[in-house]
Formats: structure tokens, sequence, C-alpha cells
């Protein structure tokens, strides 16, 4: 595995974290053909695949090193606020926004649903209101910070700052999610999509006025993302009036 990280190193002119590195130290996972329903990128696949978030969606930091052959990919964070966290690349629609705090995690979870697609995992974001390893919050609110300082870049593009509002929005603990309300009137549709679905996700009450507006007055996909996420509310409101009687 070393040597594969010494080539990508050198072809790519990346530093390869050593928190990554020593996620692979069971070579179980490392074989490109195993009993998972993905498998190991080769150094080629790595690189065309690599190249292309660069190149396409101007996304450097993630390295893709898994894919389920259907065009789908797992990547991890080589560098950035988001260093070590791992996210899925989806061919139909990018979103780059983690799914699990590292590889550990990620190898866990693998080897507990051997027999799942990359999409039925269970996911460590967006987080349950229940979650409480302080370090990891410790180190999400950190990060979510320097992500915030990046937006702040007169130069950065639309699509990566979709991006780092997706990532943003992804691993923003509980006790934040205020932060997340003035994003459902962004003006970017998708933006405005992701913001109702996480607050939907969390069934986050203080929420519920904005969701009005957006399901009135907000763009095709984010009414619809808003309709869903105010039903959850209301599943949420009938639980808490149930608990009272």
């Amino acid at each position: 595995m070393d040597n594969l990280f010494n080539q990508i190193s050198t072809l790519l002119n990346i530093s390869i974290p050593q928190e990554v590195m020593n996620a692979f130290d069971n070579p179980i996972y490392m074989k490109h053909k195993n009993d998972y329903l993905i498998r190991l990128l080769s150094i080629e696949e790595v690189t065309e695949m690599y190249l292309y978030l660069n190149e396409d969606v101007n996304i450097s930091e993630v390295l893709p090193l898994w894919t389920d052959d259907s065009s789908n990919y797992v990547g991890v964070y080589m560098f950035g606020p988001q260093t070590g966290k791992v996210c899925f690349i989806n061919h139909e629609e990018i979103d780059l926004s983690p799914v699990y705090p590292n590889v550990h995690t990620f190898i866990k979870i693998l080897s507990e649903n051997s027999e799942s697609d990359w999409y039925e995992l269970p996911t460590h974001y967006p987080l349950s209101k229940e979650h409480t390893d302080e370090l990891q919050l410790k180190q999400d609110v950190q990060a979510i910070k320097e992500l915030k300082n990046l937006l702040k870049n007169p130069e950065l593009d639309e699509d990566k700052r979709t991006q780092y509002l997706f990532s943003i929005m992804a691993i923003t603990p509980y006790t934040q999610l205020d932060e997340i309300i003035p994003l459902l009137e962004d003006s970017n549709m998708w933006v405005q999509e992701r913001a109702a679905e996480i607050l939907g996700f969390h069934r986050y009450l203080p929420a519920k006025e904005k969701l009005n507006w957006v399901k009135e007055h907000g763009q095709y996909n984010g009414k619809m993302a808003a309709e869903l996420a105010l039903k959850r509310i209301r599943m949420e409101l009938k639980s808490l009036n149930k608990k009272k009687q």
C-alpha cells in the first residue's frame, strides 16, 4: 500500500496525510477484488478520476480510492479543512460533503455491511441530535470555521462555493443548525434544496417558518425539499405531543 501512495504522491504531486495511510494497515481492505461491493482503485484509475475532479469540478482536495464499478466512487480529503474525511462521489450528482469523519470509520462501517452498495451504507454525517463525541464535534466546528473563511474569497467560483456549503451543512452539529436557516434563501437552487433537506433530516422546529416560505416562494427543487422537511417536522411535533399526553 505504501507503494500505491508513493506513486499517487509522485504522479499527482500531493502529500497524503499519515493518518490516512495508517488506516490501511489491514491488507484485507486493500484487495482489488474482495468480498465487498466496492473495490480499491488502481493507480491509473485514481489518477484519471482525480484529474476529473480537479479539472471539471475544480476540487483538488479529494482523492478517489474506491469504486463500485458503476461510475461511483469513495474519496478521501487529502488537505484543507476537511483533511481525512471521507465522501461519496455520485456520478449523477456531485456532492463531496463528508459522510464519514475518517477512513477508520468508513472501513468499520464497510466491514459491518459487506453486502451493501455504497448508497445503502449507514453514514456518520449528518450527525444525529444524540451525537456526543466532543472531540469530533470540536474538530467539525473548526472545519466549519475554516470553510467559512474560504467562502470569503472573492475569486471563488460557484461550483466550489456550492461544495463548501454542502460540506458545512453536512457536518453542522445540531446545536448550530440556526446557522443553516439563512441558506434557505440562497440564490443557488442546489444550496437551497440541501439546506431544506438537512433541516428536515434534523426535524428542526425553529426552521418551520422559513421552510414554509421556501415551500411557497422557493425554487422548484427547493419547494419540494421544503415540503418534505415540513412533513418530517410535523411528525416530530406529533411525537412530542404524544409524549406530553
